[in-house]
C-alpha cells in the first residue's frame, strides 16, 4: 500500500512515508506463536472450542487464491466468509494510526462489547488500520477467554500481506480501491472509527449499497464529518438519545461503545433470524411486515403496493423445470400479422447449466441476468445475453441499467423470440425489469405493471428501494423521453458516464441495443472537438471506480466509436497524451493518485 492510499488527517505530515509500509508487510510465512492467554485457554478448552479453534488455525495461514477480475474477487471472499444468515457481518472502518487519544480505549470496549453481545458475528477488516486491529484483538481475546471462537477476517488486495497473527487473511481484489469497495459492501454493518479519505469512500459505497453505517463520531475525521464523508442517517429502529452518544465527547468511553453495540443489537432484532426469530429477514416477505419501518431505516419513500385480487384468474402454472412463470404473452398484445415473444420471469435455476433444452423448446432468444455472480451459461447455445449486475438492496442503483435492459427485452421480442428474465430468486432484481419493459413499451403504470406480473408470479416483489425507482422510470417515460435519463447540462459529464457505462456493462454483448442507447446515441451529435472532453471524463470516471477491467472494456469500446470519426489510434493517443499531461484538468483531480502500472494497464488496453 502506498502511502497516498492511507488515512491521513489534514496538515498531518508523516515523518517517513514508508514507516507503516514497512510495519505491514511482514513475512505471513513466518512461524506463529500463541498468546499466553490462548495456550491457558486451551488448557481447560472444551472439546468443541478445541475444534473450532484448530479449523480456525487452518485457515489463517492459507490466503484465497489471485484474482483476475472483481467479480471473482467478490466470489472468492463469498466462498471463505460464514453465511450471513447464521453469522451478521460487521465491519470496521477507520484510520490507519490513531490521531484522536480515546480511539484506542473505544476499540477495546467495542471490541469486548461486540464479543459479549453479539458473539455470533463474523467481525471483518480491511487488513491496514490500527483502528481495526485494536478493535478486532480485543473481539478475540474476549470471545477466546470464554471458549468460544471468534469469527474474524481480514480483507486485503493482491500483493498486500499484513503481519497479524489472528483470525483468516482473505485476498479482496487487486488495488486498494477494489478492497474498500468489497469490504463495504460485503458487510451488513459498518463501524466507522476516526478516518480519512479512504473511509471516505468506504461509507460512501456502503451507503450507496443500502448498508448501514454507525459513525463514532466523539473520535473525529471521517467519522464526524471531515473529509466531505457523507452523513450516515440514524436507522428508525434506534433512538435518538443512543444516536446522540456516538458523537458526544463527554460521554464515558464504555458509555459510547456501549451504544455503538446496541445499535448493532437494535438493527440486527429486527432484520437477523438468529437473534429474533419472530421477526422476519430484511428480504421479500419483511416488506410486506414492515412496510414503512423498512423504507424509512434505508431512506427510501414508502408505497402501499397495490392488492390483487384472491379470485384473479391471471395466474399461470410454472414453467421452465418448474420454476418461472410466464409473466407476458407477446401474442395478447399485437395485432394480427405481427409477432411479439413472451417474457419468463424466474430464479436463476431456470437458466441453470443443464437448463438449454427446456430453453430451446420455449422459444427462449434472450436472457436477462439480474445477479452478480451467477454464469451466462447458455451463451454458446445461441442465446443473447443482458446483464444488470446490481445487488438485491433497498440502496442499489437499479434505474441506470433498465435503459439498456428494456431495450433489449423489446430487441429479443421483436423477433419473435422469447425472453427470460432472472435473479436470485425470481423475486426482486428480476420483476423491476419486467416492470420496467411493460411501463415503457407496454404503457402500463408501475402499479398495473406490478399487478400484471404479482397475479402470474405471486412471489414478484420489487424492494422498497427499487420500487421507488420505477416510479421515477414511469415520470421518465410519461415526459417523453422514453425512459432514459433526461438531458441537460454539458454534453459529458460524470452522470453522461455513468449513463453509458451501466448501458455498456447491460448491453455489451449486443453492440446493436448498446449503440441504441441514449447516453451513446448523443456520440453522433458531437464534433471531434467534444471528444477530448468526452475522454476526460471518462477518465475521470474510471479512476473513480478503482481502473477496473469491465470499465477499461467501456473506454475501449468508446475509442473504437470515436476512432469511426477520426482517425484510427486517435482516441488512444489523446488518452495518452491526458494521463501524461501534469497541467490537465484530469492531472490536477487525480494528482497523487495515479500510479504507473495503471497507466500502463490503460495504455495495453487501448494500444495493444
Amino acid at each position: 500500500m502506498s502511502s497516498e492510499e492511507k488515512d491521513i488527517p489534514p496538515n498531518h505530515k508523516p515523518e517517513n512515508s514508508n514507516s507503516k509500509l514497512t510495519m505491514l508487510t511482514l513475512n505471513m510465512e513466518q512461524p506463529k506463536k500463541p498468546s499466553s492467554l490462548l495456550a491457558a485457554a486451551l488448557k481447560t478448552a472444551s472439546p468443541q472450542f478445541a475444534h473450532d479453534l484448530a479449523r480456525n488455525r487452518q485457515l489463517e495461514t492459507p490466503r484465497a487464491p489471485m484474482v483476475t477480475s472483481p467479480l471473482q474477487a467478490r466470489r472468492a471472499v463469498e466462498e471463505r466468509l460464514p453465511p450471513a444468515t447464521l453469522h451478521p457481518r460487521i465491519s470496521i472502518i477507520g484510520s490507519v494510526d490513531f490521531y484522536n487519544d480515546e480511539s484506542p480505549a473505544l476499540c477495546d470496549a467495542i471490541g469486548k462489547a461486540l464479543a459479549r453481545r453479539v458473539p455470533d458475528c463474523c467481525l471483518m477488516t480491511g487488513a491496514n488500520s490500527i483502528t481495526q486491529e485494536k478493535t478486532a484483538l480485543a473481539f478475540k481475546k474476549e470471545l477466546e477467554s470464554k471458549q468460544r471462537s471468534p469469527r474474524i477476517f481480514h480483507l486485503a488486495p493482491e500483493g498486500f500481506q499484513c503481519d497479524w497473527e489472528f483470525g483468516t487473511h482473505l485476498t479482496a481484489g487487486r488495488s486498494m480501491e477494489e478492497r474498500r469497495f468489497l469490504l463495504a459492501t460485503l458487510a451488513d454493518i459498518c463501524i466507522s472509527i476516526e478516518g480519512g479519505p479512504g473511509t471516505v469512500d468506504e461509507m460512501e459505497q456502503a451507503l450507496q449499497a443500502g448498508k448501514i453505517i454507525i459513525p463514532l463520531g466523539r473520535t473525529g475525521g471521517a467519522s464526524n464529518g471531515m473529509f466531505g464523508a457523507p452523513t450516515a442517517p440514524r436507522p428508525s429502529c434506534v433512538e435518538e438519545s443512543t444516536w446522540k452518544l456516538l458523537f458526544d465527547t463527554g460521554a464515558s468511553i464504555q458509555s459510547s461503545a456501549d451504544a455503538v453495540v446496541s445499535i448493532v443489537e437494535a438493527i440486527l432484532e429486527g432484520n437477523h433470524p438468529k437473534n429474533n426469530h419472530k421477526t422476519p429477514r430484511l428480504a421479500q416477505d419483511a416488506v410486506e411486515v414492515l412496510g414503512e419501518a423498512i423504507a424509512d431505516a434505508v431512506g427510501v419513500t414508502y408505497t402501499k403496493r397495490p392488492t390483487v385480487s384472491k379470485d384473479s384468474p391471471a395466474y399461470v402454472e410454472p414453467t421452465l423445470s418448474g420454476c418461472a412463470h410466464r409473466v407476458f404473452r407477446g401474442s395478447n398484445h399485437v395485432t394480427s400479422g405481427d409477432s411479439l415473444g413472451d417474457i419468463y420471469l424466474g430464479p436463476k435455476s431456470a437458466a441453470g447449466r443443464s437448463a438449454l433444452s427446456d430453453l430451446q423448446a420455449a422459444n427462449i432468444g434472450g436472457i436477462v441476468n439480474c445477479t452478480n455472480t451467477f454464469p451466462c451459461y447458455h451463451q454458446a447455445g445461441g442465446i443473447q445475453y443482458c446483464t444488470v449486475a446490481v445487488n438485491d438492496e433497498c440502496g442499489a442503483d437499479i434505474l441506470t441499467f433498465l435503459d439498456g435492459a428494456t431495450n433489449f427485452l423489446n430487441m429479443v421480442l421483436s423477433r419473435g423470440a422469447s425472453a427470460l428474465v432472472h435473479c436470485e430468486m425470481g423475486v426482486s432484481r428480476s420483476s423491476t425489469v419486467v416492470m420496467a419493459y411493460l411501463i415503457r413499451f407496454r404503457n402500463m403504470t408501475r402499479d398495473e405493471a406490478y399487478l400484471h406480473i404479482k397475479a402470474r408470479r405471486p412471489q414478484a416483489s420489487p424492494n422498497p428501494g427499487f420500487w421507488e425507482q420505477l416510479n421515477q422510470f414511469e415520470k421518465r417515460c410519461r415526459g417523453g423521453n422514453d425512459g432514459a435519463p433526461e438531458e441537460g447540462g454539458a454534453v459529458f459529464d460524470a452522470d453522461w458516464a455513468k449513463t453509458s457505462n451501466a448501458a455498456f456493462a447491460t448491453c455489451r454483448e449486443t453492440p446493436e441495443v448498446l449503440r441504441a442507447n441514449q447516453a451513446h446515441r448523443r456520440l453522433q451529435d458531437t464534433s471531434s472537438e467534444d471528444h477530448e472532453q468526452l475522454l476526460s471524463v471518462c477518465l475521470d470516471f474510471v479512476w473513480g471506480r478503482g481502473v477496473l477491467d469491465i470499465d477499461l472494456d467501456w473506454l475501449s469500446f468508446l475509442c473504437d466509436e470515436l476512432d469511426q470519426r477520426n482517425d484510427r489510434g486517435w482516441s488512444a493517443s489523446t488518452v495518452r497524451g491526458i494521463l501524461f499531461d501534469h497541467n490537465s484538468e484530469f492531472s490536477g483531480i487525480w494528482a497523487g493518485e495515479v500510479y504507473e502500472h495503471q497507466i500502463q494497464k490503460v495504455l495495453r488496453k487501448l494500444e495493444g
